[in-house]
């Protein structure tokens, strides 16, 4: 267990929903949550689910549900996410209660709920390997500060799912590196509930030949005064496909809003597909925000450049896009994720 954490473990039946199963069927029916699985099918995703939960050390007896973690409006807003728990999984609780920890959450499939104590800064770990889905849900509290570093580069098919909700003067940063597989799907919801939470998304994927991913973005925006950046920053290779679905949502009377998505595609073969949607859905005045999406190749006039140079092609299309993605690349597993992106860009 790392220092600064207290973990326990919850049966989901603790959590007070009576039919799960229910919930689920009907928020499904909604045409919006028909709309996020457009490229890629439920049933797909199906059996990834079934895969058994890893049993870390930190288990522990169960303790009495916590009325802090109540689940039942984050079934209406993305009910897939918590799909795993028909089949009986526990919720693993971990408290972030020392400032300056360093917590790992690799290798672990036990869907967890952690809560970052007000005033914390902590910073989390996670390297996929063998875990086929994962399941984080988040509470970074008032004036705590959480970055969530994720390296996807197993090449396995996987499903994952991040909710996060950030309090009053609280900042949230995500780092994510994704290299793609025959069946990648990422759900990412993060909601700034509070005046002065603050939202930022570095994100940068090399899609491996024949390989997929399926990025669905959302931020909510549900106080005044909060903010947000994202960057998605991707490259594709033969036969390669890419989804991309961000949205932008700021809520009535939620002035002083300052949000802003960028996402920018380059396609390495003619052959690679995008399917890029930004959105912004706005219901109040006095906001600042901007939302775009471009999809191209590399730069003829950079590539010949490095040509003139005496670097060879490959090395010139390895250069440039290393350097596209390092703009939407940060924190500590950055240079581990390079190192598959450079392998992987032929």
């Amino acid at each position: 267990m790392a220092a600064g954490m207290n973990t326990s473990t919850i049966e989901w039946h603790d959590l007070g929903v009576a039919d799960l199963s229910a919930l689920i069927e009907q928020a499904m029916a909604r045409p919006f949550h028909r709309e996020r699985w457009k490229y890629t099918r439920m049933h797909k995703v199906a059996e990834l689910l079934h895969a058994p939960a890893a049993t870390g050390d930190d288990d522990s007896a169960l303790i009495e549900p916590d009325t802090a973690i109540n689940l039942t409006e984050q079934i209406a807003s993305a009910p897939e996410a918590l799909a795993p728990f028909i089949q009986g999984h526990r919720l693993r609780l971990i408290e972030a209660e020392e400032d300056g920890a360093e917590i790992s959450l690799s290798n672990h499939a036990t869907p967890t709920y952690l809560r970052v104590h007000p005033g914390i800064s902590v910073s989390l770990i996670q390297v996929a390997s063998s875990i086929q889905s994962s399941f984080l849900w988040l509470d970074v509290m008032q004036g705590a500060s959480c970055e969530l570093s994720i390296n996807a580069l197993s090449g396995l098919s996987h499903r994952d799912y991040l909710h996060a909700q950030v309090g009053e003067n609280a900042d949230f940063v995500l780092n994510l590196h994704t290299q793609g597989a025959p069946l990648a799907r990422q759900d990412i919801q993060i909601k700034c509930i509070e005046p002065g939470a603050n939202v930022a998304i570095h994100a940068a994927a090399c899609i491996s030949p024949e390989a997929n991913l399926d990025q669905q973005i959302t931020i909510e925006h549900r106080a005044p005064k909060t903010s947000s950046r994202q960057y998605i920053h991707n490259v594709a290779g033969q036969n390669a496909s890419v989804t991309f679905n961000g949205r932008i949502h700021i809520y009535e009377n939620c002035p002083e809003v300052d949000a802003h998505l960028s996402n920018k595609n380059i396609a390495l073969a003619s052959q690679a597909s995008f399917n890029t949607k930004p959105e912004l859905e706005i219901y109040t005045d006095d906001v600042v925000c901007s939302h775009g999406a471009t999809v191209g190749a590399l730069d003829e006039g950079e590539l010949f450049y490095c040509l003139s140079r005496g670097i060879d092609l490959p090395e010139a299309r390895r250069l440039l896009s290393m350097a596209f993605l390092n703009r939407a690349s940060h924190g500590p597993l950055s240079e581990a994720a390079f190192r598959y992106f450079r392998a992987s860009i032929q």
